[in-house]
């Protein structure tokens, strides 16, 4: 599998590249620190299983970050994981093309269990923001 890591707090995207590596240990991982960084990947990398991507990195808008990565790999899921926790960003998020919204906040248990069903072609939201 190979899965693309947006997040421009390092600590926490190496978190999420430790917790995808107990779903595969065998996995590809590319990271990216800002939206630039992550389009560019995205356009490079035709193979890519899964994106997940912070709703607020630097270098566009959060919402318009997701719609152009959803541009850009239009057949790869995208799971947006954010700080944010409010059912409007949730909407938002589906509307510009993600596949789940992970709140920061969730549990590592959670976290895989989303990114397993997303990756089963199943869509995420968290209880709690519905």
């Amino acid at each position: 599998m190979k899965f693309l890591v947006a997040d421009g707090h390092a600590v926490f995207r190496v978190g999420l590249v430790y917790l995808l590596r107990k779903l595969d240990s065998g996995a590809e991982l590319l990271e990216a620190s800002d939206y630039s960084e992550a389009l560019a990947i995205a356009e490079r990398e035709t193979d890519i299983d899964l994106i997940l991507v912070d709703l607020l990195m630097p270098g566009i808008d959060g919402f318009y970050g997701v719609s152009s990565i959803r541009d850009r790999a239009k057949s790869v899921p995208i799971i947006v994981v954010s700080a944010r926790e409010n059912p409007a960003d949730v909407q938002a998020s589906l509307d510009h093309g993600a596949m789940g919204y992970l709140p920061k906040s969730s549990s590592s248990e959670v976290m895989l269990n989303a990114i397993r069903l997303v990756l089963s072609g199943g869509m995420y939201l968290p209880p709690a923001l519905l």
